[in-house]
């Protein structure tokens, strides 16, 4: 097979496979960002966080009734610990996603970015 040919190949396999790579760790990224409590179910984001931290700075600090992800209402007790929980779990789950993101970066041969 001619030399350049078979460079080429070797680029797209290791273009598909980061793309399928990256797909995956984007994949385990949004599932690690779902948050459930008392059967409802939250997509722990950045809109959910600042919603929080919205009635906070208005001052309402129990008893504040939010929809969940299914549009089902979901008292929260006390809106400080529910957003430090949310909190929590997002800073962790977008540490986490940044962190095998910048390895899959770093990787250069299809079997490394298939051990990620």
């Amino acid at each position: 097979m001619d030399e350049r040919l078979k460079s080429a190949l070797d680029i797209a396999n290791l273009m598909v496979t980061y793309n399928n790579q990256k797909e995956l760790i984007k994949q385990e990224f949004k599932e690690d960002c779902l948050y459930h409590e008392n059967g409802h179910r939250f997509v722990v984001d950045r809109e959910l966080i600042n919603f929080l931290s919205t009635l906070l700075q208005l001052g309402h600090e129990q008893d504040m009734v939010i929809l969940d992800d299914f549009e089902n209402p979901f008292m929260i007790g006390d809106v400080k610990e529910f957003l430090d929980k949310i909190f929590t779990i997002y800073a962790e789950v977008t540490t986490k996603y940044h962190h095998r993101y910048t390895l899959l970066k770093s990787n250069r041969s299809i079997s490394k970015m298939m051990e990620l």
